[in-house]
């Protein structure tokens, strides 16, 4: 079996370089974050229930979305949380703006379209598993 790389997550959120990012020119995450998104998904995955179906940080099956969408929805969770604790108003010259209000905007949706997408899946994962070692294969 072979297990998620930070490469395979850069590759599958597009995130290989600034250029990717044309509107969110900001949004680049390092390799700590995206080992850190790797922990925060299986300590999510493990906590769901039915438990006894675990896995590791560090070796997240590539076999399927869930792991790549928990992965997604941990550094959009993580980033949003940053910019909405920095998230000002701003006021010159009969001006007002507000530089974080609208990349916090664009990915609040995403992030909680991730989140659906990762709990969803990650339940019928641990399910059918759970259900397959009481019975053996089905289907």
């Amino acid at each position: 079996m072979s297990y998620i790389t930070i490469a395979d997550v850069r590759e599958e959120m597009m995130d290989r370089e600034a250029e990717d990012h044309l509107v969110l020119a900001d949004l680049a995450f390092t390799d700590d974050d995206i080992l850190w998104a790797m922990r925060s998904c299986a300590r999510k995955f493990n906590s769901i229930k039915p438990l006894g179906f675990d896995v590791c940080d560090d070796k997240l099956p590539r076999n399927s979305s869930v792991f790549f969408d928990g992965i997604a929805w941990a550094l959009y969770r993580r980033w949003h949380g940053n910019v909405s604790l920095n998230d000002y108003q701003y006021q010159a010259g009969g001006v007002n703006a507000n530089v974080q209000g609208e990349l916090k905007k664009n990915l609040e949706k995403l992030r909680d379209d991730m989140a659906q997408e990762f709990t969803t899946a990650a339940t019928d994962l641990k399910v059918t598993a759970n259900i397959s070692g009481a019975f053996g294969n089905i289907g």
